[in-house]
């Protein structure tokens, strides 16, 4: 099952980062399961971090991996509840 957030809103009313995350969640076809949900939190976390930095909503941009690599290291490092060994985690998904 795609996400239903995903799924429900109205591709008019949204702002383009937010069109430009629905479209790469329901190509990578994350699902509603606690993976999909987790890895769903990432993309979106990513994709704001990356349109703050002034990176362009560009795939090849976004998912480069010295762009992630930088992400999990300072957009993720202000993330006090988790240490630092789980965020090296997050690097997998996004690859």
């Amino acid at each position: 099952m795609l996400s239903a957030v995903a799924m429900k809103r109205n591709p008019r009313e949204q702002t383009p980062t937010e069109r430009f995350t629905d479209e790469v969640l329901l190509e990578l076809n994350v699902r509603d399961s606690p993976a999909g949900k987790r890895r769903r939190r990432l993309i979106i976390r990513l994709v704001q971090w990356t349109t703050a930095q002034g990176i362009p909503l560009e795939r090849e941009l976004i998912f480069d991996p010295d762009t992630i690599e930088r992400f999990v290291e300072v957009g993720l490092a202000r993330d006090r509840s988790r240490p630092p060994t789980a965020r090296s985690c997050d690097r997998s998904p996004q690859r």
